[in-house]
């Protein structure tokens, strides 16, 4: 079987060689993912003229595939009668997306050519926020009365099977279309047909509010293993659905996201973007890191005398801070990924604390007494010096764990984003404890 890579070098190798009848018939036979990851390597130019070669459906099914910023440039580039064609074969979701992006006098034009019905849906999704469970759920959905009977549902899910691609379970609703039930596809197959669907279905279904975190909807997904959640609203009304697909791509953004911000960057940061804009981007952050370190520069113009009197402490200060603010990168990074997936309870607050700072002492311990050992055979002359590096490089690694740990429940618990909390912010603040620690100790045990 070719891998993505193979496929994708055999049509850039079309491309080179401008055999676009050959392109063509390739094209047909291969996946949208596929051809959203060709067309990603391609020049402005030729991602236009790739796109213009897909039928509707396909083109449809290969927009959702592709990263947002070409998306976007496609879709700039496109005539509004193409870009209705394709809305108008997207499930309502992925129709929304795209009418999102667009200026407003075509997103108008395209909702006013398309399905009334679908409009509306578009419309209705488009008001929830973008990363809520109301903006990633589809309308489309089967939903049959708690007293129809079996037959009537896979009825149901003939008329809905042009309109939706995966259809996993049967939705119940009241006369007031309030959701009562979940009927799973092979319930369904196995039951008769003459059955009542209350006496089958799954009668406390696993549901979420429109207005709930896409991150808290991931959670649930998991620990259910679900492929697909009804969404309601306040008074338990049936709006629309939830399918495993989007699950996983809110995953890999809600990931990709912290892992930006873990560097001290922001969640907004794109490739595509210019340099002095990415760059202003990171500036903030790395601001509060040089703030630091001129704070910590002045902590060791206060301690010029000790440094005089032991100029072989300087040579330390590196591995000393460096520790230090590993320590501090692992234990804000265990915590956050902790917090994103459910795995720490926040109001636990000293339970995960304890633990962190236990696994900090053990570890400050360990490479105290290395850095000690060393300190003692290589500068035997200078006075105590072992205790002194020993012990800075204990207290170091002590105070990174805590640091690392409480800052991001601190402001988990406050209502802010923690992964925030991470990178230049906790290293430098452990970075000018360490120093300050460090250099009292020295003038203490050697001046």
């Amino acid at each position: 079987m070719s891998t993505t890579q193979d496929k994708t070098k055999r049509l850039l190798k079309l491309m080179e060689n401008d055999d676009i009848r050959e392109l063509m018939e390739e094209i047909k036979n291969y996946h949208p993912a596929d051809i959203a990851e060709f067309v990603k390597f391609l020049l402005p130019d030729e991602k236009k003229f790739v796109f213009s070669l897909l039928d509707t459906a396909t083109a449809a099914d290969v927009i959702v595939e592709l990263d947002e910023d070409t998306r976007q440039l496609i879709l700039q580039k496109i005539q509004s009668n193409r870009i209705t064609e394709i809305v108008d074969d997207l499930e309502t979701d992925d129709a929304a997306d795209i009418i999102d992006v667009l200026p407003d006098d075509i997103a108008q034009e395209v909702l006013e050519k398309i399905d009334e019905e679908d409009a509306e849906d578009i419309q209705r999704l488009m008001r929830y926020h973008e990363e809520s469970a109301g903006g990633i759920m589809q309308a489309e959905l089967v939903s049959v009365s708690k007293n129809a009977n079996i037959s009537t549902a896979i009825e149901e899910i003939r008329a809905m099977s042009g309109e939706m691609e995966d259809i996993h379970n049967v939705f119940v609703v009241d006369k007031d279309e309030k959701l009562v039930g979940v009927l799973p596809l092979r319930k369904l197959i196995l039951a008769s047909p003459k059955s009542k669907i209350f006496s089958i279905m799954d009668k406390d279904p696993i549901s979420v509010t429109a207005d709930l975190d896409q991150e808290e909807v991931a959670r649930i997904f998991k620990k259910y293993d679900l492929v697909a959640m009804p969404v309601v609203d306040t008074h338990e009304r049936l709006l629309g659905r939830i399918t495993v697909d989007d699950i996983v791509d809110i995953i890999e953004e809600e990931a990709t996201e912290d892992i930006i911000k873990l560097t001290g960057a922001v969640d907004d940061y794109a490739w595509s973007s210019s340099v002095f804009k990415n760059a202003s981007t990171r500036l903030p952050w790395l601001f509060a890191s040089w703030v630091g370190g001129i704070i910590a520069s002045v902590i060791i113009g206060m301690f010029k005398d000790t440094l005089s009197e032991a100029v072989v402490l300087a040579a330390f200060m590196p591995v000393i801070a460096g520790m230090g603010g590993n320590v501090a990168s692992q234990s804000s990074t265990i915590v956050v990924r902790g917090i994103a997936i459910g795995s720490i309870d926040v109001k636990k607050l000293w339970q995960v604390v304890s633990r962190e700072v236990r696994v900090g002492i053990l570890l400050g311990v360990t490479y105290g007494v290395l850095l000690g050992i060393f300190a003692r055979i290589f500068y035997i002359d200078v006075f105590r010096l072992w205790i002194v590096v020993g012990f800075g490089i204990f207290a170091s690694m002590t105070i990174a764990a805590t640091m690392g740990t409480m800052m991001p429940i601190i402001l988990a618990k406050l209502g802010i984003d923690p992964a925030v909390a991470s990178g230049p912010f906790v290293s430098t603040t452990t970075d000018i404890i360490s120093i300050l620690m460090y250099f009292t100790l020295a003038t203490i045990i050697i001046l």
